[in-house]
């Protein structure tokens, strides 16, 4: 169940861009630290789920450095630790996922942006980026709101696997009033969430003023050298500009690695 959270949550970020998954990666991994008979190795397997995860994503930083690659790991490997150990103590508490989940997840997401100058890197609003609608509410809460929510649908999925779903009332099976309340609590916030993406996409935004032109090229950065030379990059974006000298543009703007 770790390993497959980190699985799912690897493939909701870019390149693969599989963001609906975003909303059930964690769900595994939540459910697998309801484990009463062994305790320190749901905690174990915590850890060694989010040495995946980094390992898998940051694999690129492994072309720059090997020391940092490894010293990373383990920093970031320890969110996921504190994550789980936070989370075994709400659940010992029988306290909802649905809102202890993203309280503790963004939390961290938060002390990650800012603990050792800061890697606010694969935040779950992140996969969220081509959800237009649904990060609109990022100028009112940031993106840390968009990874709340993101997290609160992950930890409803959490408290309907974990722990008997259905108690018995008066010879009739009805779901728990805590699931109940988070079912209510997510359609809620999901309602709120998706008026004011309507709203703001529908707002006039444009104003009169100068007329700005962006020359940008898919030339991706190499360390080990690229298929065009730099002079060819550069006259690339040169011809490009050159088009726009009569197209009535006030400003052109050009990439500060186009060499």
């Amino acid at each position: 169940l770790n390993l497959l959270s980190a699985v799912l949550l690897m493939v909701s970020f870019a390149p693969f861009d599989c963001w609906y998954l975003a909303f059930i990666a964690l769900t595994p991994w939540v459910a697998a630290l309801d484990n009463p008979l062994r305790p320190r190795w749901s905690l174990l397997w915590s850890t060694l789920a989010g040495t995946v995860f980094w390992a898998a994503s940051l694999y690129w930083l492994t072309w720059v450095t090997l020391v940092g690659y490894f010293a990373l790991l383990v920093v970031l490997s320890l969110y996921w630790l504190a994550a789980a150990v936070a989370l075994r103590v709400a659940m010992r508490r029988f306290w909802p996922m649905w809102i202890m989940l993203p309280l503790v997840w963004v939390s961290l997401e938060y002390a990650r942006a800012y603990t050792l100058s800061g890697f606010p890197w694969f935040n779950l609003s992140q996969a969220m980026h081509s959800r237009v609608g649904l990060i609109q509410i990022a100028d009112l809460t940031g993106h840390y709101g968009v990874s709340f929510f993101v997290a609160m649908v992950n930890g409803l999925f959490a408290d309907l696997l974990v722990g008997p779903m259905f108690k018995r009332a008066n010879r009739s099976i009805r779901p728990r009033f805590s699931q109940k309340v988070g079912i209510v609590s997510v359609v809620v916030v999901l309602a709120c969430i998706w008026a004011y993406g309507r709203y703001r996409l529908n707002q006039a935004t444009t104003a009169p003023g100068p007329v700005i032109a962006l020359v940008q090229q898919a030339h991706p950065i190499s360390l080990t050298g690229r298929s065009q030379s730099p002079e060819d990059i550069l006259e690339s974006h040169l011809a490009l500009g050159r088009k726009l000298v009569n197209a009535n543009v006030d400003l052109v703007v050009m990439p500060e690695t186009m060499g």
